[in-house]
């Protein structure tokens, strides 16, 4: 299993620290409440606002790489279609504890719609879904809860 997970899941050392993107890097907590997180439990993030913005693009990376690889991509994004962009990390990946595996992906990317439906607060009709490689897998693992 340790193997197929590697092949499919071939997580890179961390391209980031928890001081890369001041003003930017955040962790969702796994049950959404700040006041009952647990070190090593929370998922990290770069929330790159853009002033005025109407739409939210939940970016889920691909394989191969982590948060702070796409952070310039994920900027422009931002920049040329002025809206928010949430990029996420996956366990395993960057700085998130945990085994990368379809299961810890998928859970990752229900954790992050959840933090920006919930927390965030915003409409279902407001929010994009965009993926990359195994991101866009699960960006169609979220499609129904668009409606």
């Amino acid at each position: 299993m340790r193997f197929f997970s590697s092949l499919f899941f071939p997580a890179p050392n961390p391209s980031y620290t928890a001081t890369s993107f001041p003003g930017e890097l955040l962790w969702i907590p796994q049950s959404l409440d700040y006041a009952q997180c647990e070190k090593g439990t929370a998922l990290p993030a770069i929330l790159i606002n853009c002033l005025h913005a109407r739409y939210f693009i939940l970016f889920l990376h691909s394989n191969g790489e982590d948060i702070g690889m796409c952070h310039t991509f994920a900027s422009r994004l931002r920049d040329l279609l002025e809206v928010h962009v949430l990029a996420v990390e996956y366990p395993g990946y960057g700085l998130c504890s945990g085994k990368p595996s379809e299961e810890t992906l998928l859970s990752a990317a229900e954790l992050s719609f959840r933090y920006v439906r919930e927390v965030l607060q915003v409409a279902p009709a407001d929010i994009i879904v965009m993926g990359r490689s195994m991101g866009a897998a699960a960006a169609l693992f979220l499609a129904p809860w668009l409606d």
